[in-house]
């Protein structure tokens, strides 16, 4: 018994008090699955995810909300289990570019979260072209056209109409 009772008063001592707010940890429960449109992942897993739970979809517009509707009503998806947010969309990688939650005892907001490979700091690595200098939501600065991922085929972060097909294999990849 006493060695548990060390234990506890370590450590009590060594971890005073614990946060009273966190991160929604990415396998707790959730109450649906959030995607982007246009996809990045195959259209039968949305076909799945959307059976059995709403599918909430990021879209920049109208006309990616009709897009997506239509192709939804194609692949037989319950419209239902379907909730649209207009939002900027950064990448279809959701869990890696979209919002975090924080949650604490009577507390929740959105965070914006920081990927390793997003912009951190405001500047460019070299002198960015006209129009490619954007800003993200917490105000950082970055080079459109420098993305962090340029060996993977990345053409720009963001694919605006000013972005090109940078590394030649004819698409523009974000």
């Amino acid at each position: 018994m006493r060695p548990l009772l060390y234990i506890i008063l370590s450590l009590t001592l060594t971890y005073p008090s614990i946060p009273n707010k966190r991160i929604v940890a990415e396998w707790e429960p959730a109450l649906g699955t959030m995607i982007r449109w246009p996809l990045g992942i195959p259209s039968s897993l949305v076909v799945e995810l959307a059976s059995d739970d709403v599918v909430y979809v990021l879209v920049e517009n109208n006309s990616q909300e009709i897009s997506a509707r239509n192709s939804f009503i194609d692949w037989g998806i319950n419209l239902l289990n379907i909730e649209f947010i207009y939002t900027q969309t950064y990448s279809h990688w959701t869990r890696d570019h979209g919002p975090q939650f924080m949650i604490g005892d009577g507390y929740w907001s959105v965070v914006n979260q920081i990927f390793n490979g997003y912009p951190e700091e405001s500047g460019c690595i070299d002198e960015c072209d006209d129009g490619m200098l954007l800003e993200d939501c917490s105000g950082f600065e970055f080079c459109n056209n420098q993305p962090g991922y340029p060996d993977e085929g990345y053409d720009c972060y963001v694919a605006n109409e000013l972005c090109q097909d940078s590394n030649g294999d004819g698409q523009i990849m974000d």
